[in-house]
């Protein structure tokens, strides 16, 4: 499995719910049991992981059968991140301990407009 390249593009202060499938060559959803997966943002891709702006791990799938992972970057985080295009990744490491990129590209935070909802 080749990563796929998809730019992210979203506003600063907004909840960000991706879901990602992940299906076999036959479009059979893969089981993720036992996956564990990362996402990294970083502002120059030679930066250490340490240096990176933005880590999360996943490690709860509710549903593993059916392939679908949600990762959820929330408001609060991405008031943290000056607005601007930065370097992702998402990797996931199986139950087997094998490790692969599945999606590449640059995420886009817009400066938000509105500071606060009630």
């Amino acid at each position: 499995m080749a990563a796929q390249y998809q730019d992210l593009n979203f506003d600063e202060g907004d909840d960000f719910p991706y879901n990602l499938t992940l299906v076999d060559g036959s479009s059979d959803p893969i089981d993720l049991t036992g996956y564990t997966f990362y996402m990294t943002l970083k502002k120059d891709k030679s930066d250490s992981d340490a240096q990176s702006i933005y880590k999360k791990t996943i490690t709860s799938i509710p549903s593993p059968t059916l392939g679908v992972v949600s990762i959820t970057i929330d408001r609060a985080d991405t008031l943290n991140i000056t607005p601007g295009i930065y370097p992702y990744d998402i990797k996931f490491k199986t139950a087997g301990g094998d490790v692969r990129t599945v999606l590449r590209g640059n995420y886009n935070l817009v400066q938000g407009v509105t500071d606060s909802v009630a």
